[in-house]
């Protein structure tokens, strides 16, 4: 399937902004997880390797875009609507851990303002062209949303592998 060039510029604008909303992230992550978390979960999230997380999914993720836009393989197409149903079911977290931690958590912003009306308008775009029907795209939502946690706690998990703190660290 060929895409057009609307399609392909909401795919390269979508690595843009997941690279800005994890910039926003990392810079705050490191207070917030201090301040909302016990000290054992906390440390898992300084700036280090967040940071190593964030930039391996964000590798993963642009890989993915990428590929979609060359090939214009239906099952890259597809991958890649996964992938980005991912990053706009993280930034619907962002919102909606408002009202559960009483402030708003590293990422809100870039969320609010670029995540979630980018996930509107690729959405509304995929069905307008045909390349799925809505009930097709609540799905892809929702299997992203699966898939979010998952992708999101194996980057922490290699990252705090790499750069993390040290077990005894942990533990106390």
């Amino acid at each position: 399937m060929m895409l057009d060039p609307f399609s392909i510029n909401l795919i390269i604008v979508s690595i843009i902004v997941f690279a800005i909303h994890n910039i926003e992230e990392t810079v705050g992550i490191e207070g917030w997880m201090a301040a909302k978390f016990p000290p054992r979960i906390a440390q898992r999230y300084r700036k280090k390797p967040f940071f190593i997380a964030t930039f391996l999914l964000w590798i993963a993720y642009s890989t993915v875009a990428l590929i979609a836009v060359c090939s214009g393989k239906t099952t890259a197409l597809l991958l890649f609507t996964l992938a980005f149903a991912a990053i706009v079911a993280n930034g619907l977290f962002h919102v909606l851990a408002v009202p559960v931690f009483h402030k708003i958590s590293p990422g809100f912003w870039s969320a609010i303002v670029l995540i979630l009306p980018l996930g509107g308008l690729f959405a509304w775009h995929t069905v307008n062209i045909g390349l799925m029907t809505l009930p097709q795209a609540v799905l892809a939502f929702l299997a992203g949303t699966v898939v979010q946690v998952p992708l999101a706690a194996a980057a922490i998990f290699i990252a705090n592998l790499v750069v993390g703190p040290k077990k005894k660290d942990i533990l106390k």
